[in-house]
């Protein structure tokens, strides 16, 4: 499966808006006199006279600026997240048969390391996954922080006061479990969005419980050496691509075809 990546930006631009905002303030030039930028905006016109404009970012290298589009970060997160995870599948099903050396006759492999150290391949899958469990939690969290209108106020009673949390505040204050299950039935009218979806908020929010495990990495155990054999027992077991296709079908069943797949 791979991700189509859209700008972050491809809005229609109507005629009048085009001469008012961009052509009378603009001027044709050449690259002599290009600002010394790397953000630009870049209107594209159709054979149809239909304008869009996108956000163009440049990269520098070797003196020279290379531009495209800036891809849409929900997108760019979940196309990294989906990566990561085969990768790690890759060293799992190519390394690990082809480095394992069985132990007696049971069902135990063991990868083979210099004493103190561990398995190259073991190590690339474990970093693996974590990275793409962490990039599918921001995929999510940029999605919300997009589909919640810039003028949306959720109300939510602490200490029996009403407080009013305006966009800045929601995507600053606000959990990513509250944002998740109050504030975006509620953004997009949809207040039992999740009564009929139990089992994928279950998914999500397990994928979210790992993510801060390993972004708030603690002991969970006095005796030294069991400091995070649980934490990462719990990760390695994890289902991360029923969480990656949930996490797809969530964000289409909100924004129908939001990602594409080819």
């Amino acid at each position: 499966m791979k991700i189509i990546i859209p700008a972050q930006t491809y809005l229609k631009i109507t005629e009048e808006a085009f001469n008012r905002d961009v052509k009378a303030k603009s001027e044709k030039g050449n690259n002599h006199y290009l600002p010394k930028s790397n953000n630009f905006i870049a209107i594209v016109e159709y054979p149809n006279g239909e304008k869009r404009f996108c956000s163009f970012l440049g990269v520098e290298h070797k003196g020279k600026q290379y531009l495209s589009a800036l891809p849409s970060p929900a997108h760019l997160y979940l196309t990294m997240a989906l990566e990561l995870y085969e990768l790690a599948e890759q060293r799992k099903s190519e390394d690990f048969p082809k480095c394992g050396k069985q132990d007696n006759d049971s069902n135990l492999y063991l990868l083979e390391v210099e004493p103190g150290y561990t398995h190259e391949g073991y190590t690339d899958y474990i970093k693996a996954r974590i990275a793409s469990i962490i990039m599918l939690v921001s995929t999510l969290e940029n999605f919300m922080n997009e589909v919640i209108p810039n003028d949306f106020i959720f109300e939510k009673i602490e200490k029996e006061n009403v407080k009013r949390y305006n966009h800045k505040k929601i995507e600053d204050i606000i959990s990513f479990k509250d944002k998740l299950e109050q504030v975006l039935p509620k953004a997009i009218n949809q207040a039992n969005f999740w009564s009929t979806r139990t089992k994928e908020l279950k998914i999500i929010n397990e994928l979210y419980k790992h993510r801060k495990e390993f972004i708030h990495l603690k002991t969970k155990s006095d005796e030294e050496w069991d400091g995070y054999s649980n934490v990462f027992s719990h990760m390695l077991k994890f289902d991360l691509l029923k969480a990656i296709n949930t996490t797809i079908n969530i964000i289409n069943a909100i924004e129908k075809n939001y990602i594409e797949t080819e």
